[in-house]
């Protein structure tokens, strides 16, 4: 059967161009409304990475944002950074949120060639699916944030639509041809991954989705090594720089990750993947979306409802078996395979090593054309279309009146983004400041003086005492040979923390020598209390 291509006509690309236009000053008012953005990896690495990169402090401080976060690739960040220190926090909410709302065009391109028809002949049914991409519940709560989850489900979703409207050439033109845009549509995926390595699940399920190709197979490992090879330039393009000051200062390009691997000297022989969320049995792997949903997984760390994935792998378990019953050859066009493979196939990686459901935006996005897809597959009958347009329609309705997003964290607008105050240190150039607790307090960093290292060295991988080896060993070291001041930062409710780690140092709290860091994301009348700033002096008889 002939493979449409694209179907839209003449005027197609100003038609995206606007859509998307409108999407991203929606997502501007979203961001405005929903207040500063202030979560938690704001604070930890968001800011500080940047940081420490551009002014040379690398090493220099000790795992300020705790072990993985603080070598996350800083690239990303830079233009935020850059608008912290130049820019009202309001219109960067504002920019932030615009720059979100970028994925309507791939998610539009994806509702008019996935779905089956008629849906997919109407460019109103495509403008509501886009939106519906837009709307869930992770997409929502990230707009106008310095999370890039978004950001980078706008890549692999390009790399998805790059390779859904060319999919009449990767299927029947040269193979030179279909080399070429198998390239060209991974090259946005591996953009994705080297900024942010947990995208890597859609690298791999972007190269096997390719391979449902309908050409011979030697083709179609070409296509997917075509795909592979643009995926590993994009790759390289957004990391590689990252890598490569990485393997040069660490002796491992993916620091601390993968240290079982590289074995690093610098850190544990371990892969610092934070397995924490993973499923630890077959029967909750199995019912992971539903379990989300009714709230016995906590799969974001804050509350959040949306029935897009559950609903999506719902269809999915009613569509396999009518495979095995005689549907060999169900009515699904050549870009809903590609597409639903590979969202099969990322699925399937992302609860295996990850399960933290802002991993699985891309799906979460994606979620509404497939979902009319699949309902398209199991009702498949020409005088049923309508009853599953219907079908759809209802479903994807409830779906967007029951979405209850998540919220990471908002403080009301302000002239300043920070309002950091440091109190006076009274010999800053002498100074040593031990971090201690959970509290991300990273952010703080630029805001003192330049001369003063931040050595951390417990926190969520690796407890007070893992000092035998790497970085926690030479962060010990420093501070055991410091014979100057030290402080501790942490926060009010973490005490015990703070005290066990000068407890280690034989350190005390100097008596009357604690003063609050005034901030606007933690200040002194939260919940939690203030983020303290203490000196600390050796205990009496200590060596």
């Amino acid at each position: 059967m002939k493979e449409a291509g694209l179907p839209i006509r003449g005027g197609s690309g100003w038609t995206v161009a606007a859509f998307t236009a409108v999407a991203s000053a929606a997502c501007a008012l979203l961001a405005l409304a929903l207040g500063q953005d202030a979560n938690y990896d704001q604070q930890n690495y968001h800011f500080y990475a940047p940081y420490a990169l551009l002014n040379n402090r690398i090493l220099y401080d000790i795992f300020p944002a705790f072990a993985g976060p603080t070598f996350a690739n800083p690239i990303p960040y830079l233009p935020f950074y850059w608008l912290a220190w130049n820019a009202p926090p309001i219109l960067i909410g504002a920019l932030l949120g615009a720059l979100y709302g970028l994925a309507y065009a791939p998610l539009y391109l994806l509702a008019r060639t996935v779905p089956p028809l008629p849906a997919r002949r109407s460019g109103l049914a495509a403008m509501v699916l886009a939106a519906l991409g837009l709307t869930g519940a992770v997409a929502i709560a990230e707009s106008g944030t310095t999370f890039i989850d978004n950001l980078m489900s706008a890549l692999v979703l390009s790399g998805l639509a790059v390779a859904a409207v060319a999919m009449p050439n990767l299927a029947r033109a040269s193979p030179m041809r279909a080399i070429m845009w198998a390239a060209t549509a991974g090259f946005p995926v591996g953009l994705a991954a080297g900024f942010k390595l947990t995208m890597a699940v859609y690298c791999v399920a972007f190269v096997l989705a390719a391979l449902v190709v309908p050409r011979r197979w030697p083709e179609r490992m070409a296509v997917a090594v075509a795909a592979g090879v643009g995926i590993g330039v994009g790759l390289l393009v957004a990391g590689g720089p990252w890598f490569a000051i990485m393997l040069a200062k660490t002796g491992n390009p993916f620091f601390p990750f993968l240290n079982q691997v590289f074995q690093s000297p610098l850190a544990m022989v371990e892969s610092y993947r934070d397995d924490s969320g993973v499923p630890d049995s077959l029967w909750k792997a199995s019912l992971f979306p539903f379990l989300v949903a009714s709230g016995q997984v906590m799969a974001t760390g804050v509350p959040f409802f949306d029935l897009r994935v559950p609903a999506l792998y719902a269809l999915a378990i009613i569509f396999l078996p009518l495979l095995a019953i005689g549907r060999r050859h169900p009515p699904l066009n050549l870009a809903a395979r590609f597409v639903l493979v590979f969202a099969a196939v990322a699925y399937v990686l992302w609860l295996v090593l990850f399960s933290v459901w802002r991993y699985l935006l891309p799906i979460e996005m994606l979620a509404p054309v497939l979902i009319t897809a699949l309902v398209g597959v199991i009702v498949p009958a020409a005088r049923m279309r309508r009853a599953a347009m219907l079908a759809s329609a209802a479903l994807l309705g409830l779906i967007a009146l029951t979405t209850r997003p998540a919220d990471w964290g908002h403080v009301s607008w302000d002239r300043e983004l920070y309002g950091v105050r440091v109190p006076p240190i009274p010999r800053p150039d002498q100074a040593l400041v031990l971090m201690a607790g959970t509290a991300p307090t990273a952010f703080m960093i630029p805001f003192f003086p330049a001369r003063i290292p931040f050595i951390r060295l417990e926190g969520f991988s690796a407890g007070m005492w893992d000092t035998s080896s790497g970085l926690y060993r030479i962060g010990e070291e420093r501070v055991r040979a410091h014979q100057n001041d030290i402080y501790v930062l942490y926060g009010f409710d973490q005490e015990a923390s703070a005290r066990t780690v000068a407890g280690h140092f034989s350190l005390v709290f100097d008596r009357g020598g604690c003063q609050a860091v005034e901030n606007r994301l933690q200040p002194v009348g939260a919940p939690d209390g203030p983020i303290l700033l203490c000196l600390l002096r050796r205990a009496e008889g200590a060596p």
